[in-house]
């Protein structure tokens, strides 16, 4: 019987509690933008680390998927931000972290 590996920290938890935390759908600059008011350089070292390590595995994962980033000043109709799929994306974060969010 293997055990549960529950996710406890990390840029992908990071993320994910942002986009939680936000309830809209964010573009990869502004979740680039929150992570350096927030200061966790040691996290997410770079805007590239953030699209190609995180973003890309998180979305490659279904955690999350494309919609428009409501964070954007221009009005746009593409979809051109990340939006949250809680299901998935809460799956394996810790129950003590998770919160209210319940899983369906």
């Amino acid at each position: 019987m293997s055990s549960i590996r529950w996710v406890t920290s990390g840029p992908q938890f990071w993320v994910t509690k942002l986009l939680q935390k936000q309830g809209i759908g964010m573009s990869t600059n502004g979740i680039w933008k929150a992570a350096e008011e927030e200061k966790i350089q040691d996290l997410i070292p770079s805007k590239n680390f953030l699209k190609r390590k995180v973003i890309a595995r998180m979305y490659g994962a279904g955690c999350i998927y494309k919609a428009k980033a409501e964070d954007l000043q221009a009005k746009r109709l593409t979809r051109d931000g990340w939006k949250l799929n809680p299901v998935k994306a809460f799956k394996f974060i810790h129950p003590d972290l998770r919160g209210d969010i319940k899983l369906e």
